[in-house]
């Protein structure tokens, strides 16, 4: 039984001290950098000594004591420093309050922005006019990259929603994205994806480029339309992600838009942008019970549907990949299989690269306009 409990013990000090490291990842804090700022700052609900060697592994068996001065030096509660399910953002903002002093300082752990990069080429000073009125919270959606979910009609499911924070840093433009990923974990609570990482504004190419990271381990990279605002803050954008497939095992690099907006899009209205968020193109390929569909919606869609006819239409085939695969193993060996796929999709039609345009973004701004959203903001930019 004493085994049993002392076993126990060593387990909650483990995820302690994990917890510790991954709010000392986040807010780029060595341990030696952050006690001597304790020390020098004569903060000593923390005693340097003993973290010290609790980081380093060197002491095993804290006291109660010691958990309460970390619960107390981190700004988060006891029941979330030895939780499994740590939220080290619980007072994220809070922190850097506290210790504006060292997070600003030139020893913080190195960021993606490497040195050589040029305030006048790649922008990353938040002070920066160019900056300024990109930093704020965003509400952000996508579709599911779990194809069992994105295939889904209801946009409520397939839909994705997070949470993505730009703000300064110190001398540098910071972003945190929170992500639900409609899992739960076996108390009930929602588990979360939480990345971060560098904004680095690129002028030349009119683009803003977030490269943001889990800490156990995954990039993820969001791109998104630059355009001077000389009054408002960035009403919406749309962006495009690069990131991994969410499948347990099937992780597989993948692209995806993505919907940036600063107000909270209401789930009645997710089915207006959803469609925006798909990778579209000039052309357009939708089947006969599609554009039948569309024009059973009003007497002026029946219209245009009816003229869209009238300039002649081509008959297009929508068959699954597994389903050509099973039927060419009938005629093929193994080696012309991939052959013949190649062929097959040479002749498909297919988007070449997908872009969000000018016209993209102003397209799901003005179906938002019309639902209400950003009246304070009646000015485009």
């Amino acid at each position: 039984m004493a085994t049993e409990i002392l076993q126990k013990e060593q387990e909650i000090y483990q995820i302690v001290r994990e917890n510790l490291g991954q709010l000392m990842e986040i807010h780029e804090l060595t341990v030696s950098n952050f006690c001597n700022y304790i020390k020098n700052k004569a903060e000593y609900t923390l005693d340097r000594s003993t973290f010290t060697k609790f980081m380093n592994g060197r002491v095993t068996k804290p006291n109660i004591a010691f958990l309460l001065s970390c619960s107390h030096a981190f700004l988060v509660s006891l029941d979330n420093l030895v939780s499994k399910n740590f939220d080290p953002y619980e007072n994220f903002r809070g922190f850097r309050e506290r210790y504006e002093d060292i997070l600003t300082q030139s020893n913080r752990t190195k960021s993606f922005v490497s040195d050589f990069l040029s305030d006048e080429i790649f922008i990353v000073n938040p002070a920066s006019s160019y900056l300024q009125k990109y930093i704020q919270p965003y509400y952000c959606y996508y579709y599911s990259t779990v194809a069992a979910e994105s295939n889904r009609d209801n946009t409520q499911e397939s839909l994705i929603s997070g949470e993505l924070n730009i703000e300064a840093f110190g001398e540098r433009c910071k972003a945190t994205l929170k992500i639900d990923t409609k899992m739960v974990d076996k108390d009930g609570n929602h588990k979360y994806k939480i990345y971060s990482g560098d904004v680095i504004l690129c002028p030349s190419i009119q683009s803003v480029h977030c490269i943001l990271a889990l800490p156990e381990g995954e990039f993820c990279f969001i791109i998104f339309r630059y355009s001077h605002l000389n009054v408002n803050m960035q009403e919406c954008r749309l962006a495009e992600v690069l990131s991994t497939s969410s499948t347990p095992d099937k992780r597989y690099p993948i692209v995806h838009r993505m919907l940036l907006c600063k107000e909270k899009i209401r789930e009645e209205d997710w089915p207006i942008i959803a469609p925006h968020l798909r990778m579209n193109s000039r052309e357009i390929a939708i089947s006969e019970a599609g554009l039948s569909a569309l024009a059973e919606m009003s007497d002026d869609y029946r219209q245009i549907v009816q003229e869209i006819g009238s300039y002649g239409s081509e008959q297009m085939y929508l068959i699954s990949e597994n389903v050509v695969e099973d039927i060419s193993k009938k005629h093929l060996t193994p080696a012309e299989l991939p052959v013949f796929m190649t062929k097959l999709r040479s002749h498909s039609f297919a988007n070449r690269y997908n872009k969000v345009s000018k016209t993209a973004d102003e397209e799901v701004r003005k179906v938002l306009l019309e639902k209400g959203y950003f009246q304070e903001n009646n000015i485009h930019k």
